[in-house]
């Protein structure tokens, strides 16, 4: 009985997972698509996506980002749009952790403000558990002097303990 409780559980995370990538895509797809009519001067085309990051703090906990994907409607590293499948490898002293994810990636940005929206949303899975992450930036310059920027974000905490209790 506990091994089907735990494989509902895994394929209830999995149609969350599955549902919270399709909303993303359904609401991005329509703005991507206006970005690209919007902009004719380049040809919109495919690109690929690769990322590598490593990060370390003075306790020797460190993290490995590897990150690929494809990104759609390419017109500029800030006109874009596309998905990714990422792991970020954790460790400590001899202990690691795995957190594997999916992420939807949206930017359109004025290339002499960066004025726009820069976006990247998704689902992790942190111990056994889907939790999701993002990081959105929304930005406006009324004038040339003046600019407002709007942020909201969310990860999974780095730290050993958090990463084992599945936080973000």
């Amino acid at each position: 009985m506990i091994a089907s409780a735990a494989g509902r559980r895994a394929s209830f995370r999995a149609c969350v997972a599955v549902g919270v990538l399709g909303a993303f895509a359904s609401a991005v797809t329509p703005l991507a698509a206006a970005v690209a009519a919007a902009e004719t001067t380049t040809p919109a085309r495919t690109a690929v996506l690769a990322q590598i990051g490593l990060e370390s703090d003075a306790d020797d906990f460190g993290g490995l980002l590897a990150r690929g994907g494809a990104l759609f409607g390419y017109q500029s590293h800030l006109q874009n749009f596309g998905f990714a499948a990422q792991n970020t490898h954790y460790s400590q002293d001899g202990w690691n952790e795995d957190v594997p994810g999916v992420i939807g990636i949206y930017r359109n940005q004025r290339r002499d403000t960066l004025e726009g929206l820069r976006a990247e949303a998704g689902v992790v899975s942190l111990s056994g558990h889907a939790r999701p992450v993002g990081d959105v930036t929304w930005s406006h310059r009324p004038r040339d002097t003046t600019g407002i920027e709007l942020i909201a974000a969310g990860d999974v905490v780095g730290t050993r303990e958090a990463l084992e209790r599945g936080l973000s």
